[in-house]
């Protein structure tokens, strides 16, 4: 008789108990050692900020804090890897934050960097965990299975 792998239930998706094992294990190694992310061309810099959902006052002090050279400005993608149900995750950098719905098209956002490392957290699971993906300049990360309110750190290089 064939052996039947643990399946890890994650609401609409179904991943095998070891291939949640894997994906834990590369997310813990490449966090480890942080990850590079595409900057924001100069002269897109405005229209990424404009797209930020910030108040005016709040583009315009990024803007200076990017002009002086405090702040860079990187593009992140992010989408739901495994069954789109849903998932929502909160990105926060540098003091911005926002909440990203996960699709399998994925969201392309402007996140802010001063030297510390992202944060993913679940906000809303499709019913029993949160898968995503992230494009990095290095490549793709996928997330460990995420829990509503769990936190995630990603050092930025």
């Amino acid at each position: 008789m064939p052996k039947v792998a643990a399946m890890v239930e994650i609401g609409a998706d179904r991943i095998p108990s070891t291939v949640a094992t894997v994906r834990q294990n590369a997310f813990e190694a490449i966090a480890a050692s942080g990850v590079r992310l595409e900057r924001v061309p100069a002269e897109q810099i405005s229209q990424a900020v404009g797209e930020m959902k910030l108040d005016a006052a709040s583009q315009a002090v990024l803007m200076q804090q990017i002009k002086a050279g405090r702040v860079a400005l990187a593009f992140v993608r992010l989408w739901d890897d495994q069954a789109e149900d849903e998932d929502v995750i909160q990105v926060a950098s540098g003091g911005y934050s926002v909440a990203v719905s996960l699709t399998k098209m994925g969201s392309r956002i402007a996140i802010p960097l001063v030297g510390t490392p992202i944060t993913i957290t679940g906000q809303h699971d499709g019913g029993g965990g949160i898968t995503a993906g992230m494009e990095t300049s290095s490549g793709e990360l996928f997330t460990p299975v995420i829990g509503v309110g769990q936190t995630l750190r990603i050092p930025i290089l």
